[in-house]
C-alpha cells in the first residue's frame, strides 16, 4: 500500500476513526480494535489521501520561500489586539504569558489564562491578530463549535479568518523547530 509509509497510525481509546493533518503529517487515529483494518481504511480514502499529500508538498514548497524575521514589540502588538477584542466581547484574560510550544500558536484555559507561542514573533501582523482574536473568543466559548466559529467570524471577518487559517499552514514548520 503506497500510503502506509506516509500516514502515521495512532491507536487511542476513541469511538470513531478519523484523520488529522497536522505539522505536515497525516495521522490516522483509530481504536486498537481496528488496527487490523488500516490497509482497508487507507484504500477507501485513497483519493482524499492523494489530495492531502499533494497539498502538504505544495505547502512545503511555499514555506521555503517565506522569510521570517523576529518582530520586536510583538508583545505590545498582542496586548493591543487583546484590548481590541476583549472590549468587544466584554471578557478579559486573567493572565497572558508566552512560551515555546510545538503544537499550537495559542492556548486559552477554562480559567481565563491565555498563553501564546513565543514563535508568533515570526508571523505577520495579520496572523498575530488572528491568533489573538481566536484565543480571546475562547474566553467566551471554550470549544470550536459553530457558535465559536460564528463569534470568531463576527469579530475578525469570515473571509479574513479563512485566509489567515490558510496562511498559518505555511508557518507550521516553525512549530516543529526546537
Amino acid at each position: 500500500m503506497e500510503f502506509k509509509n506516509k500516514v502515521k497510525v495512532i491507536t487511542r481509546n476513541v469511538k470513531y476513526i478519523r484523520f488529522e493533518v497536522k505539522n505536515f503529517q497525516i495521522r490516522l487515529i483509530l481504536p486498537p480494535s481496528h488496527l487490523h483494518k488500516v490497509s482497508e481504511i487507507l484504500e477507501t480514502k485513497r483519493g482524499w489521501l492523494k489530495k492531502q499529500l499533494n497539498l502538504i508538498e505544495s505547502i512545503k514548497e511555499k514555506t521555503k520561500k517565506i522569510k521570517t524575521e523576529p518582530k520586536t514589540g510583538y508583545k505590545t502588538l498582542v496586548n493591543q489586539f487583546i484590548e481590541k477584542y476583549c472590549k468587544k466581547i466584554k471578557k478579559y484574560p486573567k493572565t497572558i504569558s508566552y512560551k515555546t510550544m510545538k503544537n499550537c500558536w495559542g492556548l486559552c484555559s477554562s480559567t481565563g489564562i491565555i498563553k501564546f507561542n513565543e514563535k508568533i514573533k515570526y508571523l505577520t501582523k495579520d496572523l498575530i491578530e488572528y491568533i489573538v482574536c481566536h484565543e480571546v473568543c475562547h474566553l467566551k466559548i471554550h470549544n470550536h463549535s459553530k457558535d465559536f466559529r460564528n463569534l470568531l467570524n463576527k469579530l475578525y471577518g469570515q473571509e479574513k479568518a479563512k485566509k489567515a487559517r490558510s496562511e498559518l499552514r505555511l508557518y507550521e514548520y516553525l512549530l516543529l523547530k526546537a
